[in-house]
């Protein structure tokens, strides 16, 4: 990817440049995919400026007045700002009884994709990896449902979007997103021109020795005072008011073809091995990363770090994971499509007994003795498929065969050699 502006070796190669990179154990170095202080500006902007077209008339204006309140009128609006914004309207959509879930659900991911972002580098944990892939997997299946795709939408869907999106979860692979804020050194410029324009008299000699003492003097004070800024302060009272971190959860039903390669992005949490990060429910997955889980577990998977190894090469160790393993992985997890017929089936809560026990697999094969219609040209029906199940008392271990069906290996990505 080619860069914008001057190209700047890394600062320590500054002392002898013509030494390789393997030479000061940065063989790894590479630019950072996400830059996560313009990244949630921009999209949590964009949001604000689409998502109320979206709503209904009357939600529509109090989604506007309250967004407005919280806010206010600025020349410009900061990063903070923004993540405040979120976060208050997160709460006061939460709160409105008119409000639509799919909205509220989409505030929360906002917010959470915020949250995780900013972590601590010291919180940084297997748990808070799968959360990240989980959470932004939803944000996006939200947005895809509230926005839908059209090409007017290119600029939503943009640079801000995908980096969140794609990006966010596979560099909190190796570091944690907030130790790649240059928000700190972005606020010393501003804090050194303001007191430049107020105290210096804009010689060389003045702007290095008064600026620099008064900046150190302020930074003391802030120090030793526990003088903080306003704005981060509210946005941890906000952060407090969203407490609901529970595990993530899917309803196959619900999900498109891009479930396939979300579990190809997270293989390592469910291999065989693996697991305890994950449990089936009926037609639901759930995924133990909410807050009241172990931030780790002894079955794996590893913690990769930014010193020994880069996001590509992660990529590419799953990928062969991926191959390796893959007819391993439980078949509960293939995506199972909603029941569409005259009667809506698929609108209907789904009863705890007609959930297929454990040892059910991804597809049903009909063997010849059942496939009557198949010389006709006739497909099997959701209705004739209940019958089956009925005529068979249950059960189908009859009808799989030893080798999985062609749609197990389409959801994983490997072809039938």
């Amino acid at each position: 990817m080619d860069l914008a502006g001057l190209c700047r070796i890394p600062a320590v190669c500054f002392l002898n440049p013509s030494l390789s990179l393997e030479r000061i154990n940065l063989k790894h170095y590479e630019i950072s995919l996400i830059e996560p202080l313009h990244d949630i500006k921009g999209h949590i902007k964009n949001m604000w400026e689409l998502l109320p077209k979206h709503l209904s008339k009357d939600m529509e204006i109090f989604f506007q007045n309250e967004l407005i309140s919280i806010l206010g009128e600025k020349d410009t609006y900061r990063g903070s700002d923004y993540r405040l914004s979120a976060l208050f309207m997160c709460w006061v959509m939460e709160n409105h009884s008119s409000c639509p879930r799919e909205i509220k659900e989409l505030l929360y991911t906002l917010t959470e994709i915020s949250r995780l972002a900013y972590l601590p580098a010291q919180k940084r944990s297997p748990r808070f990896i799968l959360r990240a892939y989980n959470i932004t997997y939803k944000h996006t299946l939200l947005c895809k449902q509230i926005f839908g795709s059209r090409p007017s939408l290119n600029k939503f869907y943009g640079t801000y979007y995908h980096s969140l999106s794609v990006h966010l979860p596979e560099v909190f692979r190796i570091i944690a997103p907030s130790s790649l804020f240059s928000e700190s050194e972005e606020r010393l410029f501003s804090q050194i021109r303001g007191i430049l324009k107020a105290t210096s008299d804009r010689k060389k000699e003045s702007i290095r020795d008064v600026g620099l003492i008064r900046y150190q003097s302020e930074k003391i004070f802030q120090k030793i005072y526990g003088c903080r800024d306003t704005t981060d302060s509210r946005v941890q009272v906000y952060q407090q008011l969203i407490d609901k971190h529970e595990n993530s959860t899917f309803h196959l039903g619900e999900t498109d073809d891009s479930w396939s390669e979300h579990l190809n992005r997270i293989v390592d949490y469910i291999l065989p091995q693996n697991d305890p990060w994950w449990v089936k429910k009926c037609n639901m997955i759930e995924f133990f990363d909410g807050d009241d889980q172990p931030e780790e577990r002894s079955e794996g998977p590893r913690m990769f770090d930014f010193k020994s190894t880069s996001v590509a090469e992660v990529q590419h160790q799953l990928k062969e994971t991926l191959k390796r393993n893959w007819q391993y992985i439980s078949k509960d997890l293939a995506s199972e499509p909603l029941i569409d017929d005259e009667e809506n089936d698929d609108e209907r809560p789904v009863l705890e007994e007609e959930c297929l026990d454990d040892e059910t697999v991804l597809e049903l094969q009909i063997p010849d003795e059942l496939d009557d219609n198949a010389d006709s040209g006739k497909k099997l029906t959701p209705n004739s498929e209940r019958q089956t199940r009925s005529a068979t008392n249950g059960d189908l271990s009859h009808l799989f065969k030893s080798k999985p069906g062609k749609s197990l290996y389409k959801v994983f990505g490997v072809t039938d050699e």
